[in-house]
């Protein structure tokens, strides 16, 4: 059984790209009205304002791909911190994608022990440039949304595993 831990933060966290990566998404439109000073504490030193603009400059609006695959594409198996913008009509359901990506059994990684630390930058709905972060009460709604995604996954595996062995 993985060991991975998914915490939910209602604040963004300094971070070193060195030690743990940093993967973050959000809309287009979103990531481009995110300042520079709002974000750079999770670069470290490792991205300039430069780098970021040139950065921001190289999305491309292409196909669309669902949140959990894209995680699961990007994890390095290692600490790392996930950080997405969206309005907070998107919260609940990108916090249940980010669940689904870590799953409580998996044979790849039966040994791995590491944390994830998921950040919201909430967007206001009527201003992209406004963002706020969740209440402690959001957090907790969330933490008891990704156990119960995390659970059931799990019953579901060890259910079809049970299925097998008694069908060979």
């Amino acid at each position: 059984m993985s060991k991975v831990q998914i915490k939910f933060s209602n604040s963004l966290t300094p971070s070193d790209p060195d030690k743990q990566s940093v993967l973050i998404f959000g809309k287009r439109q979103y990531l481009e009205n995110l300042q520079y000073d709002e974000i750079s504490i999770k670069f470290g030193t490792k991205v300039s304002k430069e780098h970021y603009h040139c950065a921001l400059n190289q999305i491309t609006s292409g196909i669309l791909d669902s949140l959990t695959r894209l995680i699961k594409s990007h994890c390095t198996g290692q600490d790392e911190y996930i950080v997405i913008l969206c309005e907070y009509k998107d919260v609940f359901a990108s916090a249940c994608a980010v669940a689904r990506s870590y799953s409580l059994y998996c044979r790849k990684n039966i040994n791995v022990s590491y944390t994830v630390t998921v950040e919201f930058i909430v967007v206001d709905q009527d201003d992209n440039t406004k963002h706020t972060f969740l209440s402690d009460a959001d957090l907790d709604c969330l933490k008891a949304a990704k156990n119960a995604i995390r659970t059931t996954a799990r019953i579901i595996v060890d259910t079809l595993h049970l299925v097998m062995k008694c069908t060979y």
